[in-house]
């Protein structure tokens, strides 16, 4: 039985702490016994992972890292003293940082035994595209291993494709987001009539998601639904504000339902790692608008299952969305191809190629 230790330093739900539920979910309970350590239980993600079974221990020393914060070393410190404590008690043979900022608390660990070579491996799942510098420098030498989210990442990074660094696109559950799903309810609920095209936005409240660009379409012919919410240990931007054709509501659970209600999901970030959404919606049936930058230009297929449009022209996104309100057949083709790409992505898959990579690494060894 290998001991996987997954570390998060927030206990909202992100993408990323979504990503990290799907995957322990669906790691094989008869060869991995999965602990998560987080700041604390009694959050949206602890309890998402004790309703899946997994065993969580609460570290209130795991806290977002502000570099400009004068007492952020004091708590790095502190939250690397109290995982090191957890993990020489559990003795995993795999620690994974799911995030940057808990891999800053992982790489506390890297010389754990004191002889250069560590009891257990590292790996840190590179889920962005912002870090640069000493900062990335030193979290990779301190990693065995590096799972980044799309080649993109790799790519920013710095890094290339080898044994310890694997392009491993995260996992949807395709059982929950799925075509043929009612979203009648929510136009309902939304005031939204049948006839009517629905453009949805789905997004973290943080500059670089563009939210203003969305709010900025015309709407002409056509409704918009802005879905915003805090990023998890973040300080959210001030969202949009509802308006003609536009209404802006916070994260929802029924977001299957929401996407079923929905005939195009405008996806206007610059900068996306992988983009949860782009392929939830893709599930779901529903075609994307997207930039071609980052993840989604990996995970949408141009003209299969959405559009593409250059990031260095400002009015190719508004063009594309007001292209598939005008064209139902368009959206219907592009609908289909949007399900069957989203295939490529069950949580299944994800979860087998993670369970390869952590056998690889420990089989072959601390780098």
């Amino acid at each position: 039985m290998r001991r996987i230790l997954f570390v998060s330093h927030v206990g909202e739900l992100g993408g990323a702490e979504h990503s990290l539920v799907t995957l322990v979910s669906c790691l094989d309970q008869g060869r991995y016994d999965a602990h998560v350590a987080l700041s604390t239980i009694d959050s949206p993600l602890g309890r998402a992972l004790l309703e899946r079974g997994a065993e969580t221990h609460a570290i209130p020393s795991l806290r977002p890292l502000r570099r400009r914060d004068p007492f952020m070393p004091i708590t790095l410190i502190r939250g690397q003293r109290a995982l090191s404590a957890l993990a020489r008690r559990l003795r995993p043979d795999v620690i994974h940082a799911n995030s940057d900022v808990s891999m800053a608390y992982a790489a506390g660990l890297y010389t754990e035994s004191g002889s250069g070579r560590t009891p257990w491996r590292i790996v840190w799942h590179l889920r962005d595209m912002r870090g640069a510098g000493y900062w990335v420098r030193h979290l990779r030498d301190h990693s065995h291993a590096r799972i980044a989210v799309s080649r993109a990442v790799l790519d920013h990074h710095g890094l290339h494709a080898c044994e310890r660094s694997r392009v491993i696109y995260n996992g949807v559950d395709l059982s929950r987001f799925r075509p043929g799903l009612s979203g009648a309810s929510i136009r309902r609920e939304l005031a939204i009539g049948a006839d009517r095209v629905l453009c949805l936005c789905v997004a973290q409240a943080v500059p670089w998601k563009n939210l203003d660009t969305f709010a900025g379409l015309s709407g002409e012919g056509y409704e918009r639904l802005l879905i915003a919410y805090p990023p998890p240990g973040g300080r959210p931007m001030a969202c949009p504000a509802s308006g003609p054709g536009l209404q802006v509501v916070g994260y929802r659970d029924d977001m299957p339902e929401v996407y079923a209600a929905a005939d195009v999901l405008v996806h206007p970030a610059i900068g996306e790692a992988f983009g949860r959404t782009v392929v939830e919606a893709m599930a779901c049936g529903v075609p994307v608008v997207a930039y071609r930058h980052g993840g989604p230009a990996e995970t949408i297929v141009h003209g299969v299952s959405g559009l593409l449009v250059d990031p260095k022209e400002p009015e190719a996104l508004e063009c594309a969305v007001d292209r598939l309100v005008a064209d139902a057949d368009l959206r219907g083709r592009l609908a289909v191809g949007a399900a069957e790409r989203a295939q490529a992505f069950s949580s299944e898959s994800h979860a087998a190629q993670v369970e390869a990579f952590y056998e690889d690494l420990i089989e072959g060894g601390a780098g």
